[in-house]
């Protein structure tokens, strides 16, 4: 049975370098730019699953970011998360046999086709992700937090 590894983003409006830190609690950030990954110090073990699932995460929510803003829409409080399933092949060697991607956004009511055009879009993935579509299934799930005016 596939073992789910999560890892959650969240978007942040502070400006910070590329680097890897360990939070006092034993969880381990990852921030680039505005972007910021936390993973769990119950989580921590499998560097090579937690750097794929950061890069696809962090590639899935740039290049919605880049979608949306390029359209004019202005979105607050993007989560992310990035959950690995894996298990042995044959051979009895791990895995990583999927990856899905929720991510929830707020943004206004006046945006909602719009956003739904994005949802079209980032539902073929990123380079990261869209590169491993051949060798691992992905799925994505888009959830907005409409804002009443």
């Amino acid at each position: 049975m596939p073992r789910p590894c999560s890892l959650r983003g969240l978007k942040t409006g502070l400006p910070a370098p590329s680097q890897l830190r360990r939070a006092q609690e034993g969880a381990l950030h990852l921030v680039v730019g505005p972007l910021q990954l936390r993973v769990p110090a119950e989580q921590r073990g499998g560097t090579a699953k937690q750097l794929l699932g950061a890069s696809a995460l962090f590639c899935f929510c740039a290049a919605l970011n880049a979608a949306l803003e390029s359209r004019g829409v202005h979105y607050e409080d993007l989560n992310a998360t990035a959950t690995l399933d894996v298990d042995a092949n044959a051979a009895g060697q791990s895995r990583v046999l999927k990856i899905t991607i929720d991510a929830s956004l707020s943004l206004d009511e006046e945006d909602e086709d719009t956003f739904e055009r994005v949802r079209k879009i980032m539902s073929r993935g990123c380079l990261v992700t869209g590169s491993l579509h051949d060798g691992i299934e992905m799925a994505y799930n888009l959830t907005p937090n409409y804002k009443e005016d």
